[in-house]
């Protein structure tokens, strides 16, 4: 997202969210997931599990989809995995 809105207007820094709806080629709803991408500043092991943290929002650890390398320059990685480099994970 680029911090606009549809009219083009820069929208001020906070936290915002997103629903995504969908329809298949005959009308029927879609299940849709969410994604949620970004580099981990903290990891909490609670009773219920750990916990990974991304810019103060906690997600499960039994959510993550996918790890990579924040910088794969800097440990000699190809990138040729596809990845952008960032940790996902499922909202």
């Amino acid at each position: 997202w680029d911090g606009k809105n549809d009219a083009g207007d820069t929208l001020p820094d906070g936290d915002y969210t997103f629903s995504v709806s969908a329809t298949d080629i005959n009308g029927e709803d879609v299940s849709a997931t969410t994604y949620t991408k970004g580099v981990v500043d903290r990891v909490s092991f609670t009773p219920d599990g750990i916990l990974l943290w991304i810019d103060g929002v906690s997600f499960s650890m039994s959510t993550v989809t996918s790890v990579a390398d924040a910088d794969p320059a800097a440990s000699g990685s190809s990138g040729s995995s596809g990845s952008d480099g960032e940790p996902q994970e499922e909202s």
